[in-house]
């Protein structure tokens, strides 16, 4: 008998690229798009990824609005919606 195997996908949120040792994206479009194409094909197979979003790129936002001017409980509503844990 075959036993079942548990699969758990994850994606690091990291800051930009401000600074050539770091491994994050080069900028904020390439940002986004990584990540909802991560989340739509994860999604596309009946998976829900989880995203590590690194404490750097959490203070962006501790204020209550993203460098991008989103509300992050409007955000954090959206995630949820979609069966994110926050």
């Amino acid at each position: 008998m075959l036993k079942p195997i548990f699969i758990l996908f994850t994606m690091d949120v990291e800051l930009l690229k401000l600074n050539p040792l770091w491994t994050g994206p080069e900028d904020r479009e390439s940002s986004d798009l990584y990540i909802k194409h991560y989340w739509n094909m994860c999604t596309e197979y009946g998976y829900t990824p989880s995203f590590f979003i690194h404490p750097e790129a959490a203070l962006t936002v501790s204020k209550g609005v993203s460098p991008r001017n989103i509300d992050v409980e409007e955000l954090r509503k959206d995630l949820l919606s979609h069966g994110a844990i926050v």
